[in-house]
């Protein structure tokens, strides 16, 4: 507690110096108790982030662990990445043949991406147990109906090549079709320290959307499929350390139609949304080639889900919500063509959240929500808030999330998980000293009951239950933009102490600190800008019974652009430019420097 209580007062200190671009700093009203971070289209293309997760790093100082496997893990409050929610274009989207209901974000193509909200804070009473760490929106589709166009190619080391194309076409006044695709290829190092070895991979994505929108009616209706192809290492079972496999191919495919529908003059302002989606994941290894155990499993996951929700009271003073939602995962799992797994179960919701404005100082906010288990065993979850001074917001929440059917039903599944609950609480500060100065600071506290790990080594290890964990932390922002010079610097710092209860352990791969500092100096035609992440000291797994500490690791990113035109850029990235060997966890070093660079058309 007194590190802690130094921490927070060091960064107390630090944010009267430090500097933020106000334009990823927005507070959405809807969530107005919880902390929001907003990277808009223009911060998004001036990062030239190699890929989302990069991003999430360095713009919302997020802790992202990466291993062989895909999706990487994210480590927000306490929580890992099955405890957020991913929202594309206001839906929840994921795939459900991964251990986290969670999808590999790597697989987005940036340049199709307008705007992403990351929410830190529990947000279950809205939108149910995957969120209650937080909820990541990202938005793909503009808000102004206007005939655009973009191309953009890029190559880079590591025999890296992408190619990515978007389209907006007009259909008279009030609607418009959008269109986006890519494709990229890299010969990614193998994470064996030492190691000359290369593995292939290649992401690929498309997407096609119908819009109409008027004053009364918006509509869209999306289909989209992410493709995933790698080759990867394996790890060892007593060391966990990576080691060298030949032939070790994981795939996956996923495809998606989504549709939205709002009614905006109707009273009580319907919005509809509903999904369809299908997974396809294949892992397959023979043994002799490499090292590791003989793979050859795949599985297949559908979700289908509805969502309603309604606002029969919309006023300055009052801001009412009902609404219900409908989720049917199915899960198959074949190992060696064997069927091993063919499970579906279904989730319903009802919440109902209210804010008032008792006063221009004063707001409130609560809300339930009931959710079910195949129509059985209510479970009740809360939210409250209250926001004084328009600047100092308290929060309080619970949450309840079942088992994901990879965890219950595959090889390493246990059919015994009991499901998660949590309970948070966090207090902020936020606001602008002057009209070029942003200071924020929040104090949170997270606890789960039957927090769901993965135990012991394959192929014997399986996921348990940690009966009690307990987070407490704080996070600082600050920012000042300096307009007459163009110059633009942002710091995030967070501090958090994850604890296993009743182990007294830290909870695995979350680090104690973070922090991350941009910098961006723009001129008339060209732009150069910095990017520096730090994780702190995490503990990880070691072995099947053995545990130790991962030392912190910082890295450096550079950034460089020319506009020559107004609609022709040409750019460049140095990702780890001091080429820092790291682990973000055990056995998996990181590939080091990787520079990238390409040039982009808007038409």
């Amino acid at each position: 507690m007194s590190k802690l209580i130094f921490v927070l007062i060091s960064m107390i200190t630090i944010q009267c110096f430090a500097i933020q671009d106000f334009e990823t700093v927005v507070t959405d009203q809807r969530f107005n108790s919880s902390s929001s971070i907003v990277i808009d289209k223009k911060e998004i293309e001036k990062s030239r982030a190699k890929n989302l997760t990069s991003l999430l790093a360095s713009q919302a100082n997020l802790s992202i662990a990466q291993s062989n496997f895909q999706p990487n893990s994210i480590y927000l409050r306490g929580g890992d990445s099955s405890h957020i929610l991913i929202l594309v274009d206001g839906v929840a989207f994921y795939d459900a043949t991964t251990v986290q209901r969670t999808f590999n974000l790597n697989s987005l193509d940036l340049k199709s991406i307008q705007k992403i909200e990351v929410i830190k804070g529990s947000q279950s009473v809205l939108f149910g147990g995957q969120a209650l760490s937080g909820v990541i929106k990202i938005t793909t589709i503009p808000d102004e109906l206007k005939d655009t166009g973009y191309a953009n190619v890029q190559v880079g080391m590591r025999d890296f090549r992408s190619l990515a194309a978007g389209i907006l076409k007009k259909i008279g006044d009030d609607q418009a079709v959008v269109a986006h695709g890519s494709v990229s290829d890299r010969k990614n190092p193998s994470p064996v320290e030492g190691s000359s070895k290369v593995y292939p991979t290649r992401l690929g994505t498309a997407d096609l959307s119908y819009i109409y929108k008027t004053s009364a009616v918006e509509t869209i209706i999306k289909a989209q499929t992410l493709f995933d192809k790698t080759f990867i290492a394996s790890s060892d079972p007593v060391t966990y350390k990576a080691v060298d496999a030949d032939n070790f191919e994981t795939s996956n495919y996923q495809v998606g139609v989504t549709g939205t529908a709002t009614l905006k003059n109707n009273y009580v302002e319907p919005t509809l949304s509903v999904s369809r989606q299908r997974s396809a994941r294949i892992y397959e290894q023979n043994a002799i080639d490499g090292g590791g155990y003989p793979t050859k499993q795949d599985f297949v996951g559908d979700i289908s889900s509805a969502r309603l929700e309604l606002s029969p009271v919309n006023e300055k003073e009052m801001k009412l919500r009902v609404g219900g939602s409908y989720t049917e995962e199915k899960f198959i799992y074949n190992d060696a063509d064997v069927l091993q797994a063919d499970q579906k179960e279904n989730f319903q919701g009802a919440f109902v959240k209210a804010d008032v404005s008792l006063d221009p100082n004063l707001q409130l906010e609560a809300g339930t929500r009931a959710d079910y288990k195949s129509s059985k065993n209510q479970i009740l979850t809360y939210q409250a808030g209250v926001t004084v001074f328009k600047n100092v917001k308290a929060e309080y929440s619970t949450g309840f999330k079942q088992p994901s059917l990879y965890q219950l039903f595959s090889a390493y599944g246990n059919k015994d998980l009991q499901p998660e609950k949590s309970t948070s609480a966090s207090i902020s500060v936020e606001g602008n000293v002057n009209p070029d100065l942003f200071l924020s600071i929040t104090f949170f506290q997270s606890e789960f009951t039957n927090l769901i790990i993965y135990s012991g080594a394959p192929p014997a290890g399986k996921y348990e239950n940690i009966s009690k964990s307990k987070t407490i932390g704080a996070e600082g922002s600050a920012g000042l933009r300096i307009p007459e010079q163009q110059l633009f610097i942002n710091l995030a710092v967070g501090y958090q102490e994850p604890r296993d209860v009743n182990a007294a352990n830290w909870l695995l791969r979350r680090p104690l600190r973070t922090a991350s500092l941009k910098v961006r100096k723009e001129f008339d035609q060209y732009s150069f800008g910095g990017e520096v992440v730090h994780n702190g000291d995490r503990r990880d797994r070691m072995g099947s019974t053995t545990y130790g500490t991962l030392g912190a690791y910082t890295y450096t990113n550079l950034i460089a652009e020319y506009v020559p035109q107004e609609n022709l850029s040409f750019f460049a990235r140095g990702q780890n430019i001091f080429n820092q060997k790291y682990q973000s966890s055990q056995g998996f070093t990181d590939e080091g420097l990787n520079v990238t660079g390409g040039a982009e058309v808007h038409f």
